[in-house]
Order: structure tokens, then sequence, then C-alpha cells
């Protein structure tokens, strides 16, 4: 159990740092979207 950690640690590491940037860029195209729907209602 205990020498399966470091494969663990690293792979939800990865699996981290990979759904970051993807999370920051769904919520940047959310609040794009969000303000272009604004300003044609405008």
């Amino acid at each position: 159990m205990i020498r399966f950690f470091p494969l663990f640690a690293s792979l939800l590491f990865t699996s981290l740092s990979l759904s970051l940037p993807l999370l920051s860029s769904l919520s940047l195209s959310l609040s794009l979207s969000l303000s272009l729907s604004l300003s044609l209602s405008l």
C-alpha cells in the first residue's frame, strides 16, 4: 500500500495539472460568451 503512494500522488498531480488549464479556459470562454450575450441584449 505504501509503495503505491508515490505512483498515486504523481497520477493525481498529473491529472490536476491537466484539468487546471482546461477548467480555466472553460470558465474564460463561459464568461466571454456571457459578456457577449449581455452586450447583445443591451
